[in-house]
């Protein structure tokens, strides 16, 4: 499963939500995290009365609508009213979650000089090089990001996910997604030829959470 994440999410609940209701009835989902990935999931805060807070897994959205897992990181299900506050926050679980999904870090040899940061695809030869998002063959190729330089056949860390800092960034959060552009570069201008692939976003200026997601090929 994997996690996904949005910056400044909150809206409230449309109606009052049993303590055994799986699905929750939002004012709106502008903003939420993509999930429509069979495996993706994020984690939601409901404030409750009080301002105790109940951490929900949610696991599917169907128009204003999310579907739910009750009671996650030791917090209990409760009742909640109409107009709860719904919030995605970080928790525990949420670092806990980005730690596990790190993994461990693939090693290749770099099929051309490589630079730190930067987007690859394994070649036939299984060496990386770098990810062009104006090539259609390497769309849903898109492998990892680089770890540090390489010369051609040293050998060069590649990273699928979590989290990655560079102090060199300056990611604006408005709009936190960061594509694939060419010659292995990031960008958050949406690309117009070839293929859009999501990498990641941005969770702060120098950080960004790196989620590789499927290629949408864009019209000739």
């Amino acid at each position: 499963m994997t996690i996904q994440f949005a910056n400044r999410f909150a809206t409230r609940t449309t109606a009052a939500i049993a303590v055994d209701a799986t699905v929750l009835p939002l004012e709106s989902v502008a903003g939420f995290p993509d999930i429509s990935n069979p495996d993706d999931y994020t984690f939601l805060t409901i404030v409750g009365a009080g301002g105790v807070p109940e951490i929900v897994r949610a696991d599917e959205v169907s128009g204003n609508n999310v579907t739910v897992v009750r009671a996650q990181e030791s917090t209990a299900a409760a009742a909640h009213s109409l107009g709860s506050r719904v919030e995605i926050r970080v928790s525990a679980g949420f670092l806990q979650a980005l730690q596990d999904e790190a993994g461990a870090v693939d090693d290749f040899l770099a099929g051309e000089t490589l630079g730190r940061n930067r987007m690859v695809v394994i070649d036939d030869n299984t060496k990386a090089v770098y990810a062009d998002s104006t090539d259609p063959t390497h769309a849903d190729r898109v492998f990892g990001m680089t770890l540090n330089a390489a010369a051609i056949d040293d050998s060069v860390n590649i990273r699928k996910n979590g989290i990655v800092e560079n102090a060199g960034w300056s990611w604006t959060l408005a709009n936190p997604r960061i594509f694939l552009s060419t010659s292995g570069n990031l960008t958050q201008t949406v690309p117009t030829t070839g293929f859009v692939c999501v990498v990641g976003q941005a969770v702060s200026a120098t950080k960004l959470l790196l989620n590789i997601r499927p290629s949408v090929q864009l019209s000739a």
